[in-house]
């Protein structure tokens, strides 16, 4: 499982690096805050495997019976800033007023919602949020569905393969149709009484992240190359 999550950083690192090299082909506005994004998903992984370092150093004690005990929540919080973060990103492809201020109103809702989920709810340290998995998945699904409809509308969908917004949809799409029916699953079953579930569990994360985002790199390298997309 380590070197599983180690994959995962290599693989997030090489997506930021390639937004960063993309951005300095195209400096907009949505190529700048993706990098960022991407930047604070690496930071927030790096962080996240304090409980992994304690456990090799056989140190858990530390933390036990502690809020750190387990890190859901920061994951937590992850969950939330990439259901906004994707929403909003898709929001500015979009030139419709109405389908902006319709997913502004939207991304309020469900900040608001999903924070006052993990506060009154008592997920927030011991599970994911099934609010913000369910929720923030169809937000994030409605955000590209708009997007798409006005790219079936546009004459861009001509030069679709050059755009990196298309690129980042399907990454997207793929690990939000993947992945969140397995953590909601793992809520209600420990993996441990359940192992079977393990290797299922691992190869679904694996195999979506790496799709996501050597989808997304791919797009950054062929997109770097076209000045507006």
């Amino acid at each position: 499982m380590n070197k599983s999550l180690l994959f995962f950083l290599l693989l997030e690192t090489l997506a930021f690096v390639a937004s960063l090299y993309h951005y300095r082909r195209n400096k907009s506005k949505s190529a700048f805050y993706l990098a960022a994004y991407l930047g604070l998903t690496v930071l927030i992984e790096i962080i996240g495997y304090y409980t992994v370092l304690l456990k090799a150093l056989e140190r858990l004690d530390l933390i036990e019976g502690t809020f750190w005990e387990k890190n859901f929540w920061l994951y937590n919080i992850q969950l939330i800033i990439s259901a906004v973060f994707y929403t909003v990103y898709f929001k500015w492809q979009l030139t419709s007023k109405v389908s902006k201020k319709l997913l502004s109103i939207v991304v309020i809702l469900f900040s608001i919602s999903a924070v006052a989920y993990l506060i009154f709810s008592g997920v927030y340290t011991v599970a994911f949020s099934p609010f913000t998995l369910i929720a923030g998945t169809l937000m994030v699904l409605f955000s590209i569905g708009l997007y798409y409809l006005e790219l079936l509308q546009s004459d861009l969908i001509l030069n679709v393969t050059r755009s990196l917004p298309f690129y980042i949809s399907i990454g997207v799409i793929i690990f939000n149709l993947c992945t969140p029916p397995l953590f909601l699953y793992s809520m209600f079953f420990s993996l441990t009484n359940n192992p079977e579930f393990v290797p299922i569990y691992t190869l679904v994360i694996f195999g979506s992240n790496l799709i996501m985002y050597s989808i997304f790199i791919l797009g950054f390298i062929i997109c770097s190359r076209v000045r507006k997309h």
